[in-house]
């Protein structure tokens, strides 16, 4: 703590003073360049003093440059209200995570102070429960859109995470207000049309639609599947089948060596 780091400077400075008064000089000799060993002498610099104040500042004053939000359980409602965010769940042991996080850095502040956008951030190993509610399981997870109703309309960023495309897709996507059907101001005609339509249904025939659009993701993902399978099935067939010719001509090459080498023989 910065107490101790302040100890530690005192009593340093009590051992230079006390050694200054015997010797009258502090001087580090022997030191040479490499071409001319001309040796120099050097003033003891108290280094130490200059740890120990940048330890004592990072300590009261904390990290605080980062324009990225902290969100938790606590504050997700007064942070994200009327807000498009793009959030990243991390966890500091992470080496992906790590890798994602100058390019946060940078994008928050390009961000920061927006009216609409929020760029945030959730700790995993902390807000553990947040992380579960949004099925985190791969880290990092990004997740962009409207968080409104407790977050159940954000989406997953499934695109390439290098700066380039972050950039790009923040532009895109954090520009505009939350498009959602408790917020349908930052909708464009043709999404609020289609929510105002929606909207009009029963719960059970929503729960209709939502169960068949449910069983086509599964029959793509079946003959995705199938496909896979066949794939596999004529790669099998088209390997053996190369297996075989290939096998025949090596078996063509031995003989034709062995009578080359035969008749090399015979002309000597």
């Amino acid at each position: 703590g910065p107490l101790s780091a302040i100890r530690v400077y005192l009593v340093y400075c009590r051992l230079v003073v006390h050694t200054r008064r015997k010797t009258d000089n502090i001087l580090i000799q022997s030191v040479f360049i490499r071409k001319d060993m001309v040796r120099r002498k050097i003033w003891v610099v108290p280094a130490l003093w200059a740890v120990a104040l940048q330890q004592l500042v990072m300590v009261a004053v904390g990290d605080s440059s980062s324009n990225v939000v902290s969100i938790t359980q606590d504050n997700w409602s007064d942070v994200t209200k009327d807000k498009t965010v793009f959030i990243k769940f991390f966890a500091p042991w992470c080496d992906h995570c790590k890798k994602v996080a100058p390019m946060w850095e940078k994008l928050a502040g390009e961000w920061a102070g927006n009216d609409v956008a929020l760029i945030g951030e959730v700790d995993c190993t902390v807000e553990k429960s947040l992380c579960k509610k949004f099925k985190v399981e791969g880290l990092p997870t990004l997740l962009y859109g409207d968080p409104s109703n407790d977050g159940i309309y954000l989406e997953y960023f499934g695109g390439d995470r290098n700066w380039k495309n972050l950039k790009s897709f923040a532009k895109e996507k954090l520009s505009k207000k939350p498009c959602s059907p408790g917020n349908m101001s930052g909708c464009d005609d043709a999404t609020q049309s289609k929510y105002e339509k929606l909207m009009k249904l029963s719960t059970s025939d929503l729960i209709t639609e939502i169960e068949s659009k449910e069983a086509e993701i599964k029959q793509a993902e079946t003959i995705h599947e199938k496909g896979l399978a066949d794939m596999k099935k004529h790669y099998d067939q088209i390997s053996l089948e190369k297996g075989i010719a290939v096998a025949k001509v090596r078996e063509m090459i031995r003989i034709l060596k062995s009578v080359k080498q035969s008749l090399v023989e015979k002309e000597k």
